[in-house]
């Protein structure tokens, strides 16, 4: 279980379908510090997924959550992270 530990702490995830990643929570956002948000500006929930953050239709960012969510820095740090147009599940990196 340590082992386990100790490896989630070095790795990140990589974006697919965004189902397994939680927006506050977990290490996801390759350019930020520690791969996580650092601040919570946002009427998002603390245990809202990264999926609910991409339009499923168009396989993008949906910048109006974006725009309302998050702190300028982040909005360019997540919308440069690129959404694979055949989703699956996220995996850790």
């Amino acid at each position: 279980m340590q082992a386990l530990t100790l490896v989630r702490k070095g790795t990140r995830w990589r974006i697919w379908d965004g189902e397994s990643v939680r927006i506050w929570w977990d290490r996801w956002i390759p350019t930020a510090a520690d791969y996580r948000v650092q601040t919570q500006v946002s009427r998002l929930g603390i245990t809202e997924k990264v999926s609910k953050l991409i339009d499923q239709d168009t396989r993008s960012w949906k910048s109006n959550l974006l725009q309302a969510n998050f702190q300028p820095t982040y909005r360019d740090r997540i919308n440069q992270i690129p959404i694979p147009f055949h989703p699956r599940a996220d995996m850790r990196v």
